[in-house]
């Protein structure tokens, strides 16, 4: 029963993840966040290490959306 609670709590933790999207070449991070029904503050927080200021240098990555 110990390795059931294991592999629960790695379950837990890989949907916590969730979605991944796109930033588009030319979309900026506001954009993004709107399209995606989210604030620039949240997708922020969800990508660790970028920033208001940075987002240009994600173009064409996957980012984390809720």
């Amino acid at each position: 029963s110990s390795s059931e609670a294991v592999s629960s709590t790695a379950d837990t933790a890989s949907s916590a993840v969730g979605q991944t999207a796109v930033l588009g070449a030319s979309q900026t991070l506001y954009n993004f966040a709107i399209t995606h029904g989210m604030t620039t503050d949240q997708v922020v927080a969800l990508n660790p290490g970028l920033t208001v200021g940075n987002y240009t240098q994600y173009s064409g990555r996957d980012l984390n959306i809720q």
